[in-house]
């Protein structure tokens, strides 16, 4: 997704979300792909709602670290804490031994300003015991609830997390992917990201 009126991603459920492998568990509620307090929109230039200013479809994601890209992940040369091996790749629920399915993340309310591919990137870098080197890569959470956003655990449960630290909650700039366009974003001691990272995977031992 993005901003580009041309692209119908941003605004047609067919393009992407009813192909996706959920979709047969969902009962046709193309809603749940979408958090209700995210008001981003876009006038598609093309199709039969050309011209009218609509709801982008989407702004949940599925963290990385479940699955990956077709079963791998390495962000070659960019991060060393987004890459598999030394960092677990979760591809099934009997993979989930470390940190387990109640603490682990699996879906992410994410901000529109940095939503684009269909995953949520938690950069590993620094965990666990050196905080002054950790960083957002590209992706930020939502902060639409009172400077919360919305999570859920791969064993069904979800919560709503308060943020704790300014950077983690930017001005959002409308209409705009600029996070996703600067990736590395430096955040030293936020203790929101190792809140995150805890919550994301383990070094495969």
């Amino acid at each position: 997704m993005d901003f580009n009126p041309s692209n119908p991603s941003n605004w047609d459920v067919e393009k992407d979300i009813k192909k996706s492998p959920l979709w047969p568990y969902v009962g046709g509620a193309a809603g749940l792909w979408k958090c209700p307090a995210d008001n981003s929109s876009i006038v598609p230039a093309l199709g039969p709602l050309r011209g009218k200013r609509v709801p982008r479809v989407r702004s949940i994601s599925m963290l990385i670290w479940l699955g990956g890209y077709g079963g791998r992940f390495d962000v070659g040369g960019l991060s060393d804490g987004l890459k598999s091996p030394p960092w677990r790749l979760y591809l099934g629920l009997n993979d989930l031994v470390e940190p387990g399915p109640t603490q682990t993340l699996l879906f992410c309310d994410q901000r529109e300003d940095s939503l684009s591919t269909p995953n949520f990137f938690i950069d590993m870098t620094g965990y666990p015991d050196k905080p002054s080197a950790v960083q957002f890569w590209a992706d930020l959470p939502a902060s639409y609830h009172h400077r919360a956003g919305g999570l859920s655990f791969a064993d069904g449960h979800a919560q709503i997390k308060r943020w704790l630290d300014p950077r983690t909650m930017l001005p959002v700039r409308k209409n705009s992917n600029w996070l996703f366009t600067s990736q590395r974003m430096p955040s030293p001691n936020n203790k929101d990201i190792v809140w995150l990272q805890e919550r994301a995977t383990r070094r495969i031992r």
